[in-house]
């Protein structure tokens, strides 16, 4: 993947605000990403992007994913090694067409500035040499994905992968143990969780209008910080499930047992946590009641899910990792749903990455096992987006088969 549209959207979502420029004095004007069709004839991008309208500082910054790591004393040859053997879960890397290469980390969810920060913190405690200017300052200008040096030398894209989830950089960054070196610097977390939802628990009672501004309050604050997620609730909750009053046990039920064959555990709670949020009117019950409950029947359906499956599949399924068995159960219902009567289905990496909170090169990862594994079987492949006349075609997810097709269809 070399072309502009691809990397640009690696990057970026259409409706973001982004600066590119030539000169690094300019700080101006913000562009929408989704109208930049053409490769730009600049030097320099910003990775985070800008509210409507505004100059290139820190408080313009209006959505905070992207870090970028540059070495500035490291020989390049060196650099290029590094970023070939890292299991660190980066985005792209560019060539400055200098002495440096430039790893973009890219997540799939926004975060607040103070949580954006911390993390920048890590990275530098990990990476010790890079340049901190660059990996602190969040509206910091970098050489732009296939853009062009002053000297008219292209800047190429070297390595590309795919967003990462927020969690999977934090476990990663968590791996190296930098938890004191944070604590010297006065920095609590990396987690920030606070910032990314809303609070666990509410109090039950309050004015109709208090609860419509909570509800209001939560869903904007959902779509805004995990953008993918709403997206996806949307599709998998809110066209099967409507709150009704007296009706919030029952419809959770009905919602875990959906979910327990259509997400990971922790995107399950936090779509029944948002559920009751969404809908808090309709509720007397306590969130946390409503979390207790849900927490109960997801270990009900944990102990009883191997009773659903064929001897084989019991063997399969009792030798997988707690993320393999996720898969598992996502791929074996998509494969009995009514809507597949061959046992095919789609299986797009990174639609996948967010009904299991993963990185889309991770999802791969697991097909790739399920198909050494025999569990699943590849009937036509995917391909990429392209561009054709300056036209941007998109590509297709690839087909697979689950391998034991023929057993009885899940009672769910």
């Amino acid at each position: 993947m070399s072309n502009w549209i691809d990397a640009r959207r690696l990057l970026w979502d259409d409706d973001e605000q982004i600066l590119i420029v030539d000169d690094v004095r300019s700080t101006g004007p913000m562009k929408e990403a989704g109208k930049i069709t053409v490769q730009p004839k600049a030097s320099y991008c910003c990775g985070n992007s800008f509210r409507t309208n505004s100059t290139r500082r820190k408080d313009n910054v209006c959505r905070l994913h992207t870090w970028v790591i540059e070495f500035d004393n490291l020989p390049l040859n060196d650099q290029r090694a590094l970023w070939a053997s890292s299991d660190m879960p980066f985005t792209l890397t560019v060539f400055s067409g200098g002495k440096s290469v430039h790893c973009y980390i890219r997540t799939t969810e926004d975060c607040s500035p103070e949580q954006w920060q911390q993390i920048a913190e890590a990275l530098l405690l990990i990476y010790a040499d890079a340049d901190s200017k660059v990996l602190k300052d969040r509206a910091r200008l970098s050489r732009l994905p296939g853009g062009l040096r002053e000297n008219g030398t292209l800047q190429k894209v070297e390595t590309t992968k795919e967003r990462v989830s927020l969690q999977t950089l934090i476990d990663w960054i968590e791996k190296h143990d930098v938890t004191k070196g944070l604590r010297d610097k006065g920095i609590k977390g990396l987690r920030d969780k606070e910032k990314l939802s809303p609070p666990p628990s509410l109090p039950a009672v309050g004015t109709p209008a208090e609860k419509i501004a909570l509800m209001t309050q939560a869903e904007e604050s959902y779509k805004r910080l995990k953008p993918d997620l709403y997206r996806l609730y949307e599709k998998l909750i809110e066209r099967r499930f409507k709150a009704e009053r007296g009706q919030r046990n029952a419809q959770l039920i009905s919602m875990i047992t959906f979910l327990h064959d259509a997400v990971s555990c922790d995107v399950a709670f936090d779509f029944a946590r948002q559920f009751y949020l969404f809908n808090l009117i309709a509720f007397h019950d306590p969130l946390d009641q409503h979390l207790t409950e849900a927490r109960a029947h997801w270990d009900a359906l944990e102990r009883d899910y191997p009773n659903r499956l064929t001897a084989i599949e019991q063997n399969f399924y009792s030798a997988l990792a707690d993320r393999q068995k996720t898969f598992f159960r996502i791929c074996r219902s998509l494969a009995h749903d009514e809507k597949s009567e061959d046992g095919t289905f789609d299986l797009p990496l990174n639609h996948f990455g967010h009904r299991m909170n993963l990185a889309g090169e991770e999802v791969r990862r697991l097909k790739e096992k399920f198909v050494l594994y025999g569990l699943l079987q590849r009937m036509t492949k995917g391909t990429q987006n392209r561009t054709e006349n300056g036209e941007v075609i998109h590509g297709t997810a690839g087909r697979y088969k689950w391998t034991y097709g023929n057993t009885p269809k899940p009672t769910a």
